[in-house]
């Protein structure tokens, strides 16, 4: 969603810089997140938290929701676990 946080922070698709990262307005993001919101609410989900990168200072948290065990099971491999401490933030 395009605003004053992401306005200068955000790789927005441009014409000289062509990517996915197209802005779209809070109305809009709220509509698409009511409606993913709605048809995953009636879905078994399986929620992993997880780093991507070993350095503390620059790591990235990150958070996959699958439907599907074996995927939830691949990213619990693939990313560094945080402990109990960290999930609290």
């Amino acid at each position: 969603m395009l605003d004053e946080k992401t306005k200068d922070t955000v790789w927005w698709t441009s014409e000289t810089a062509k990517n996915d990262n197209k802005p779209m307005n809070q109305a809009t993001w709220q509509s698409l997140k009511d409606l993913v919101t709605n048809q995953l609410s009636r879905k078994r989900l399986f929620v992993v938290d997880g780093f991507c990168g070993a350095s503390e200072h620059d790591r990235i948290a990150v958070r996959i929701v699958t439907e599907v065990a074996w995927q939830a099971h691949f990213v619990k491999n693939m990313f560094i676990r945080p402990t109990e401490e960290q999930l609290k933030n």
